[in-house]
């Protein structure tokens, strides 16, 4: 279910962009000479999707719509068309896209009619590999198109170790057990090291969370970790509901658990990398400073943390927790000189809590104070 989905959202969302950009083709910028190249280049754009699929799979398909491959440089005052289009086609009641040229006769294109397919083997593949249920799977791939999940190649059912070697691929498995990853994988090689061959040999960046129970999944603040850009990118701030994770990439191979302290009716968490409790909570043992930061005075009490390691540490504060009313949260902390700042709240998706992360590197590491304010 989740994959078709994702599929549909990526789909509307290519139709949105193009349909945006299309607007300007009507628009008096473009000359005469321009109008007709472009519907050139979409008229045949379209006759060379359809023979593209009929060579390719076997079947006339039906067309949706065409669309210009736009593109806007520097002090461009409108966006001219690359050459190439996209084709929204169907096969009854199955959406998909094609991307081919537009300028010439040809039968070489890219397309995602097997997202499917790849996606469902690639699931049960995984699920035989790693030996428990998945709760949420996600598979991005694609060559240097419009869009990705589009490809050139036709993928033949039950082949799928040689097309991850093919194409560099995004992996994110979600499962809602509650289980060490850390130490899942150590018992488990195979898995490992599949993971960490097609890592470092053939491009693939795999992800793997385990999420504290379904509740928790739901709670989470996003699932789309490993979809584009840094594979884990602010992860510790669902550090509440995820038990661990790991990462295996050319960059990277890392795994860790969250760890969770209460104190004063708030949750403290961060990477466990140390035996027992890593954090060293307290309140009141110092004073908060008037360095001309923060407006007024607190209304709670001066909370002290300690951690000899570095690392991100997330506070989620309650948001009755304090009889009077609070708006703002401020940390001092120690290096080369007492400094203080404002820090960002965020909200949990269910509006429990308010949250904020202290990065804890450099020489004053997890040492901070903070204060809450109205």
């Amino acid at each position: 279910m989740e994959r078709r989905i994702l599929y549909g959202m990526a789909r509307w969302w290519i139709l949105l962009v193009f349909l945006t950009v299309s607007c300007c083709l009507g628009a008096c910028g473009y000359s005469k000479e321009e109008k007709a190249r472009m519907e050139g280049l979409q008229s045949l754009g379209r006759e060379n999707a359809v023979t593209y699929i009929e060579e390719k799979y076997g079947f006339t398909p039906e067309v949706d719509d065409i669309k210009l491959c736009l593109t806007r440089e520097e002090g461009d005052s409108l966006p001219w068309a690359n050459g190439d289009v996209l084709a929204f086609l169907r096969r009854g009641e199955e959406a998909f896209t094609v991307q081919i040229s537009g300028e010439k006769v040809t039968r070489e294109g890219a397309d995602d009619l097997q997202y499917g397919l790849i996606c469902q083997e690639a699931r049960e593949y995984f699920q035989e590999l790693l030996g428990y249920e998945f709760h949420d799977f996600y598979l991005g791939y694609g060559e240097e198109s419009c869009e990705t999940f589009l490809i050139h190649s036709f993928y033949h059912s039950g082949s799928l170790e040689d097309f991850l070697k093919q194409y560099p691929v995004r992996i994110r498995i979600d499962d809602c057990i509650n289980q060490d990853l850390t130490e899942y994988l150590a018992g488990n090689q195979a898995a490992s090291l599949f993971f960490e061959n097609y890592g470092e040999n053939w491009g693939m960046k795999a992800l793997l969370i385990s999420y504290r129970s379904r509740k928790e999944y739901q709670l989470g603040s996003t699932h789309t970790y490993n979809e584009g850009g840094p594979m884990v990118f602010d992860i510790w701030k669902d550090g509440l509901y995820i038990r661990s994770y790991a990462v295996f990439s050319e960059e990277e191979e890392t795994s860790a658990c969250f760890e969770l302290q209460e104190y004063d009716g708030m949750v403290f968490c961060c990477e466990d990398l140390a035996e027992g409790m890593d954090l060293v909570i307290s309140a009141d043992t110092r004073e908060w400073m008037d360095l001309g930061e923060a407006r007024g005075s607190a209304c709670s009490k001066v909370y002290s943390v300690a951690r000899d390691m570095s690392g991100e540490i997330t506070i989620y504060i309650p948001e009755e927790a304090f009889p009077v009313t609070w708006t703002r949260a401020y940390v001092q902390h120690y290096e080369d000189a007492w400094g203080q700042y404002e820090v960002n709240l965020y909200q949990t998706v269910d509006k429990t809590y308010r949250m904020f992360t202290y990065h804890g590197y450099g020489r004053g590491k997890g040492n901070f104070d903070f204060a809450l304010f109205p």
